[in-house]
């Protein structure tokens, strides 16, 4: 893969580059991807994990960080949103069979991780239902979740993606999904769903791990947009379980007194 960085993204706070070319860009690109896929390996270095997270002690805890799950890999990383689109109409053999390996190799993987004790593991997912829409879910993300949430369930863990996008289309779907964790949801006004909604739809699960959208930290939101944001979200949780946070991340030119703020509101 190509990325590029730019001055403006980097003044930002940007951490993520944009992606310039992707492997597949042509259709012998498939063979060579499929022959990485068959010939990777899982490498443990569950040591090296336990060192860095007793030197981390009791200022936070570290979170196995796992590859997208397949469709995301193809959509995101492997051919690219568009591509990807064109591909499933115009080479579905070749886009099925990328999908077969990569869940063979990602379950390959799970079942590795028994050795590793931990609580939560989570997929580097980045859903968003407009590029991932219910239709394309069900089909490819929906079952391989089910599967994987199987998998680690049987060894004791959590399993959780990363999930800032709009996930107003697939609020349903991913309550069916096993997921135990939406990590990094992001809700009205950065997306279409309310967080409201998303509570509510999801009463059995996953929980959400964020929830307060990076929007009321920039100067064109009031205090008084802040306060009231967070004082209706508080009552709607009331005793219930959440991992509260900024999403998608606290950029550069966010107030960090509202961000105090926000923590002693909390507390």
């Amino acid at each position: 893969m190509q990325y590029v960085m730019n001055e403006e993204m980097v003044s930002a706070g940007v951490t993520s580059p944009l992606v310039k070319k992707h492997p597949i860009s042509a259709s012998e690109d498939y063979v060579v991807y499929e022959g990485i896929l068959e010939c990777a390996e899982f490498v443990p270095q569950f040591e090296r994990f336990s060192s860095e997270e007793d030197e981390l002690g009791e200022d936070g805890w570290l979170i196995p960080l796992l590859n997208r799950m397949p469709f995301q890999n193809l959509l995101l990383d492997a051919v690219g949103e568009v591509p990807l689109f064109y591909a499933l109409h115009d080479a579905p053999m070749a886009v099925e069979r990328l999908l077969t390996l990569q869940d063979e190799l990602t379950i390959r993987q799970l079942i590795a991780l028994e050795d590793l004790a931990v609580p939560y593991v989570e997929f580097n997912d980045n859903i968003e239902g407009s590029m991932t829409n219910p239709r394309l879910f069900h089909k490819y993300c929906l079952p391989a979740y089910q599967r994987y949430a199987d998998i680690l369930h049987s060894q004791g863990k959590k399993m959780g993606a990363h999930t800032d996008g709009n996930l107003a289309p697939l609020v349903d779907l991913i309550a069916e999904s096993g997921l135990d964790v939406c990590e990094s949801f992001t809700p009205h006004p950065l997306t279409p769903l309310t967080f409201e909604q998303a509570w509510k739809a999801w009463q059995d699960g996953p929980l959400i791990w964020g929830g307060i959208p990076s929007y009321y930290l920039e100067a064109r939101a009031s205090q008084a947009e802040l306060e009231d944001f967070i004082e209706t979200l508080l009552t709607v949780i009331g005793e219930e379980p959440i991992i509260l946070g900024v999403v998608d991340a606290v950029m550069a030119d966010n107030d960090i007194e509202r961000l105090r703020w926000i923590a002693q509101c909390a507390a």
